[in-house]
Formats: structure tokens, sequence, C-alpha cells
């Protein structure tokens, strides 16, 4: 019988789908869960069970974990074995966390599972000592390279851990700064080395950031492409975020928000920052011939849905077809990224948008490429 840590961030990517860049103030979020959500709603949640779901191996482990929605409420609807090693209320915090992983660890867990984002990830490893680390992802930002691709691959790797598979490794816990990254500028820091598990490419790696003069040309070219060949009138355009989308909104002769989403129609931006109620709001309004959404994948990591814009949630991706995708990358970026990713948290919707799709990588350049 393995012995497995397994903790829940009950407000792990709340602040997404509201286009805030985190979910860091802890009260505004769990007065957002409790009044608005509904703790069994809360995205943390569902991933936390799309993972448990997923484990084969379930008749092999004993989860080590916290009450309440820490852990235990993901875990009681399934036939599983797990211990409570620490009692906590309904809001709860980073020491929690410590304190939870801490107590697990005394109790002979082997590693430690935790679903949430980059803060979860730095708590967990500040308290983890020399226990690997893994992620299942359900932040706003993941730029760490601890976690599992997708709650399934998480799943997949756990069985492959438990029947002697899986390799250890060391990957890289990122942070950015929450302030600057409110602000529109992303400061990523690394906090620390971990040791976590990895099993076939089902670990996402830590974000790549490129800069250089060659890398500002290339964004140029793109845009240039993009706004003289793709921009179409009476078609609403999702923009999402990063300085390749950023440099066609210059393009466009519009400012857009680096970091966030807008969305922009006919030589305007309509809505900056929007959330996930702005977008489906214009989506309803029917006097639009076409929605198009504009995306630029995460350096290294590929994802091009699921990651720092969740509020092109799985209600806006059901109104969207794959045909409607513009994915833009800079040749290096696109080298140094095996593959494209899409981590919807929606099956079915994973399924709709993965396959083969054209990547604009310079002026009337583009290449194909595989989402998986």
């Amino acid at each position: 019988m393995k012995k497995i840590a397994f903790i829940v961030n009950p407000i792990a990517g709340l602040g997404g789908p509201l286009g805030l860049k985190g979910s860091d103030n802890i009260q505004l979020m769990f007065n957002l869960l409790f009044s608005e959500i509904g703790p069994e709603n809360s995205r943390a949640q569902k991933r936390a069970k799309q993972f448990i779901s997923r484990i084969m191996e379930k008749d092999k482990i004993e989860f080590l974990t916290a009450s309440n929605l820490m852990g235990e409420a993901s875990l009681k609807d399934f036939n599983i074995k797990y211990k409570i090693v620490h009692q906590v209320g309904d809001l709860t915090g980073p020491e929690d966390t410590c304190v939870a992983v801490s107590k697990a660890i005394c109790e002979g867990a082997e590693l430690v599972v935790f679903v949430g984002g980059d803060g979860t990830a730095r708590d967990v490893a500040t308290a983890s000592e020399d226990i690997p680390i893994l992620g299942v992802p359900a932040g706003v930002k993941i730029f760490s390279g601890v976690f599992a691709a997708t709650p399934r691959d998480a799943a997949k790797i756990i069985d492959a851990w438990i029947r002697g598979e899986a390799e250890i490794v060391e990957e890289e816990v990122m942070d950015v700064d929450e302030e600057a990254y409110k602000k529109n500028r992303l400061t990523v820091r690394l906090y620390s080395l971990a040791k976590t598990i990895k099993y076939k490419r089902m670990l996402q790696g830590s974000k790549g950031i490129f800069h250089g003069p060659q890398e500002e040309e290339e964004k140029k070219a793109i845009a240039k492409y993009v706004a003289e060949e793709k921009i179409e009138r009476n078609t609403l355009y999702i923009l999402g975020p990063g300085s390749t989308v950023a440099a066609l909104a210059k393009m466009l002769g519009v400012d857009k928000t680096l970091l966030g989403v807008d969305l922009y129609i006919d030589g305007e931006i309509v809505v900056k920052d929007a959330a996930e109620r702005d977008i489906i709001y214009y989506i309803n309004n029917k006097k639009y011939s076409r929605v198009k959404l504009v995306l630029s994948p995460v350096g290294r990591q590929g994802f091009i849905l699921g990651r720092g814009n969740l509020q092109i949630s799985p209600k806006v991706l059901q109104k969207i077809s794959k045909e409607d995708l513009i994915v833009v990358a800079t040749k290096r970026k696109l080298r140094e990224t095996p593959f494209l990713r899409v981590d919807t948290g929606d099956e079915e919707l994973d399924k709709k948008f993965s396959g083969y799709i054209r990547v604009i990588t310079g002026y009337r350049e583009e290449c194909v490429v595989k989402v998986q």
C-alpha cells in the first residue's frame, strides 16, 4: 500500500473566469466560493475528482489528506482508502497546506499530490522536504514544471509510479510577482527546484520565455500578416494573452491588455480585460457574422487553452469552432515547444480542439502542428 499526501487548494483557479490574474486574495476568493459558485462547483474540486476517478490502481493507495475542502470532500465519494491527518475549517490558507504536508510525511507519505497552481506548488515545495511532489493543474497561472499536463495525465503518472515505471526528476517551481502581474507585467521567478515524477510526456514542464531582436521582428511580421489578411469586418475577435497577440493589437492600432483577454470588433477594443461573462454576452449578440479566437501557446508547455486564459471557458468554447482559431507563434517558440496542448476541463472540448491546426509563424508563413 502506497501512502500519498493529497492536498487541495479550495480556491485555486476561481479568479480565472473573472479575468483576475490569480486567486491570491484569500478572503475575496472564499467569499466568491461560498456566496456565488458553491464549493462543489469549484474548479479545484472538479479537477480533483477528475484526477481521482481516473486512477486505476486505487486499491494500492492510501491518501493522507486534510479535512473538508482541502481533500476529504474530493475523496469521500470514491471507493478509496484515505486518512485525515489535518483538521481545517471553512477558510484555509498556505499555512494549512504546509502543516498538512508535514503531517502526511510524518505518517509515511512517499509522494505529495496537490491540486492548485503555482502558489500552491511553492507552499508544497517548502514543506515537502525531499519527497517528490506532483501537481494536478487547477490554478489560473501554472508556470512550474512539477504539474501534470491534465488531471487525466496526473492519474496516469500515479499509476505508472505505483507500477514502478515512473522516473523521479527535478523540475522548476516558478512563481510570478503577483502585484506586477495584476498591473500587466510578467515577472517570473525561479522559486526552487523540486523532485517530481515523470512518465512519458505527461509532465507539462516549466514555462519558457523568449526574448531578443529576432523574436520582436517575427512578432511584427506575424502581426502584419494577420492584420492584412485574417481580420474581417463584422467579426468578433477574442484576443488571448501574450506578447505575440499584443503585437497584433498594436498593428491594428489598439491598446491590448498584455496578460488578459480583450474583445476586438471593427477597429476597436470593445472590452479590455474581459471576464467570461463579457465574452459570452458578446458572442450571444447575433449581429456579428463570426467569432474568432486569436491565441499564442505558452512557451515550451504548448498550451493554447487552459493556462492563463480561463476566461475562455468551456461555456465560451462550446460556441466556437476549431476552424475559427487563429494560432500565432514565433519560429523559436514553436521549435522549443514540441507539441501544442489543450486542457479546457471538458474532455469533449479537448477532443474538439485536438488534431492538426495551422500556426502562423511569420508574414505569409504557416505550418501545421499537432494539438494533443
